[in-house]
């Protein structure tokens, strides 16, 4: 972070030291201080209480609309001295208290979940951060389609793998050709059989 990464962190990061025995007086310890971000309370969050949404604070605003997202697993109140509000609890206990904050540290930032964003939430936050750090998408389809990009002495390689035991589908951006087998795989929606694995380069 302090030569310009980005860390992701949370809920309860950081809440045990080496003896695997809990803070006593800052949630997160020596991390937290280096941070700027304290934990100001912790709950549980039962899973089937509908009284713990999430109000965005302008991260997740669609077109200046207001959306509720449904957080579970852990309720963590989020405090800094410096650090910016990117989400807030609506409703439960820690209703008005910060549930996502983003701090900088040295050329970098920090962000801290205080609890388990829903799917689309967390894919929205990776997309926004990775943008920023000028990672860019390599292919859209299935979520449980792994893209590895290597490089190496002939070129630039993809591992394009499907992680299920079933047919999936991936949306490749160029003309890719797998250098297994010689098959050649045009742009657009490609599918995938169960476990299948394509070592891909592009023509």
């Amino acid at each position: 972070m302090e030569n310009g990464g980005l860390l992701v962190l949370g809920p309860i990061s950081g809440y045990h030291f080496e003896y695997w025995a809990a803070y006593m007086h800052h949630a997160l310890g020596k991390m937290g201080k280096r941070m700027d971000i304290d934990v100001e309370s912790r709950l549980p969050i039962d899973l089937n209480n509908d009284n713990y949404d999430v109000a965005p604070e302008g991260l997740f605003n669609t077109q200046g609309k207001t959306q509720n997202h449904k957080y579970g697993l852990w309720s963590e109140a989020l405090s800094s001295g410096n650090g910016e509000e990117r989400d807030a609890y609506k409703n439960g206990l820690h209703n008005g208290k910060t549930a996502i904050i983003e701090n900088k540290v040295g050329k970098g930032k920090v962000v801290f979940l205080g609890t388990d964003p829903e799917s689309e939430v967390m894919e929205q936050l990776m997309l926004k951060y990775a943008g920023e750090q000028a990672i860019q998408t390599m292919a859209l389809g299935h979520k449980d389609i792994l893209v590895v990009p290597r490089k190496g002495k002939s070129g630039e390689y993809k591992f394009i793998i499907n992680l299920q035991n079933y047919v999936q589908k991936i949306g490749l951006f160029t003309d890719v050709e797998d250098q297994l087998n010689g098959k050649r795989f045009m742009a657009g929606i490609v599918e995938l059989k169960p476990f299948q694995l394509i070592l891909s380069k592009e023509f």
